[in-house]
């Protein structure tokens, strides 16, 4: 599966989640989002072009399974580009995260710092998938 597939799927879910609002509720921006980010970058957590995380969420979707994703955000564009401008500020309010995922057992694995893909996907005890 490849980057376009995707981002096919999970674009318009997170689109839709967003409700035509930007996602930053840090800045209270009201702004109309048009731009995907991903909290985690794909640097930490792609195979290839692919995201593993997208790719889990598509796969899941496929078998008719829902999936959140706060690993996406749907930003402005002035958003977005403070994301990247200022990490510090993004990973303080929870658009950017530090870790990496990695794929075991058919399932990603995030190990890092943020809450909620901990909860998620995060290892068990010994290190291996829960």
């Amino acid at each position: 599966m490849n980057r376009r597939k995707t981002m096919q799927y999970v674009r318009p879910l997170v689109a839709d989640r967003a409700a035509g609002l930007c996602e930053n509720n840090a800045g209270r921006c009201w702004a109309s989002p048009s731009e995907l980010h991903h909290v985690l970058p794909r640097s930490q957590a792609s195979r290839g072009d692919v995201h593993l995380l997208d790719l889990f969420a598509t796969q899941q979707g496929e078998q008719g399974e829902d999936v959140d994703m706060p690993w996406l955000a749907f930003l402005c564009v002035d958003c977005h580009r403070k994301v990247h401008a200022e990490p510090a500020w993004a990973r303080e309010v929870g658009l950017m995260a530090n870790g990496t995922v990695s794929a075991r057992s058919g399932r990603p694995v995030y190990q890092g710092t943020d809450v909620r893909l901990t909860e998620m996907f995060g290892p068990d005890d010994e290190g291996a998938p829960l």
